[in-house]
């Protein structure tokens, strides 16, 4: 027993620091994409614009400062937090369909690493990117609304402490989720048109278009227990401060369980899959 585990920690395949070029690699290369730095904030600020006449048309036709617990300003604070936390999706989807498409992960289950910490690690980069040009200048832009609002006081420290601790449990899930949803493309030859429609269920049920307390309740109910509302509205409901302790706890035991669930699952059709590939491949 001593022995199969000194092998698996000598194996390049185990040990993490085999794995970290990738995640360096990934991010240096979207660094030095000037112009792609440039579209993506304006992308993301023209959104933001959007997002938000659109909601101050909507508090004003109602004639409340109030809807469903959303003041404006903490609306605004929603959308810049949404368009934030929407980036860090990373390129597990992408980078599977990529070479599940093109047969190229043939070529990679050869390799003496792991395939799938491989495209873990390198879709890190891609969210280490995100993080750095979306995440951390929309948690900034957000307090110094909070200034300019009068709202601070509501953005507590332990409040945004807890928000990075859901969302490190809700960048896990997406990770994993993509995972596993990518490896349809061994079923059907063109990801295209699912990962589509994919990208508008998660966002409608997540929380992104809309928060999920709009609603009907029988709806949000459903919404709030599967896993993408932990991507977008578990995190964001936690930093704006609509969470009890309590709640807060049952969020992040959610979470937790759908991290076990859906790696579990994803590890379950994983070995199929390669099992049939690798007697398909002879």
């Amino acid at each position: 027993m001593c022995e199969k585990k000194k092998h698996l920690i000598s194996n390049p395949a185990y040990r993490i620091s085999s794995y970290v070029p990738f995640t360096r690699n990934s991010l240096q290369t979207l660094l030095s994409y000037r112009t792609n730095v440039l579209f993506y904030f304006l992308g993301n600020i023209l959104r933001i614009f959007v997002f938000y006449f659109l909601w101050k048309a909507i508090f004003a036709s109602s004639g409340e400062e109030v809807l469903r617990g959303f003041t404006l300003p903490q609306m605004l604070i929603y959308l810049i937090l949404t368009t934030s936390v929407s980036e860090l999706s990373g390129s597990v989807g992408s980078d599977m369909s990529d070479e599940i498409g093109t047969g190229q992960i043939a070529m990679s289950l050869i390799k003496p690493i792991s395939f799938r910490l491989r495209i873990y690690f390198t879709s890190l980069g891609d969210t280490l990117y995100c993080f750095i040009m979306s995440g951390l200048p929309g948690v900034a832009a957000v307090y110094i609304l909070s200034f300019v609002y009068g709202i601070h006081q509501e953005l507590t420290l332990l409040n945004l402490l807890l928000f990075f601790v859901s969302l490190s449990f809700s960048l896990i899930i997406r990770m994993s989720y993509n995972f596993m949803f990518s490896l349809l493309g061994f079923v059907t030859t063109n990801m295209f048109g699912l990962w589509q429609v994919n990208k508008a269920i998660v966002q409608l049920t997540s929380g992104a278009v809309i928060p999920l307390v709009f609603f009907p309740e029988a709806v949000r109910k459903v919404f709030s227990v599967l896993p993408f509302a932990s991507l977008i509205s578990t995190p964001l409901n936690i930093f704006l401060g609509k969470f009890s302790a309590e709640e807060i706890l049952r969020a992040f035991a959610l979470q937790i369980l759908w991290i076990v669930i859906i790696t579990i699952a994803g590890n379950f059709i994983w070995k199929k899959v390669v099992k049939h590939l690798v007697i398909q491949g002879g």
